[in-house]
């Protein structure tokens, strides 16, 4: 009885490491950063319903009254900025929480 348990507790903390080290696998490639910002138009004033994309993803986020938005994106993934009747505007994510 006693040569189970202990095979059992053997197996138990291998799996409990490979699932432990398969979360933390998982994790690190997903690693996101939230980027943040404002979108104004050319006079500086705010814009209130612009849509920002994560281009190739379902990610996308509204600007609020004030023209700040925040989402959930990687260091290289571009944003699209689109609003009705002006241009679509594109930026690249930085290594930080920053566009190019």
């Amino acid at each position: 009885m006693k040569e189970f348990f202990s095979i059992f507790k053997n197996s138990l903390t291998r799996k409990c490491m490979a699932l432990l080290m398969s979360l933390l696998v998982v994790g690190a490639a997903s690693a996101q950063t939230r980027v943040t910002g404002t979108v104004t138009d050319e006079s500086g004033h705010p814009l209130m319903g612009v849509t920002v994309i994560v281009v190739g993803t379902n990610t996308g986020a509204i600007t609020n009254l004030q023209g700040q938005y925040s989402i959930a994106a990687k260091p290289g993934n571009t944003l699209e900025f689109q609003y009705l009747g002006m241009v679509s505007e594109r930026k690249t994510v930085g290594g930080g929480n920053y566009l190019h």
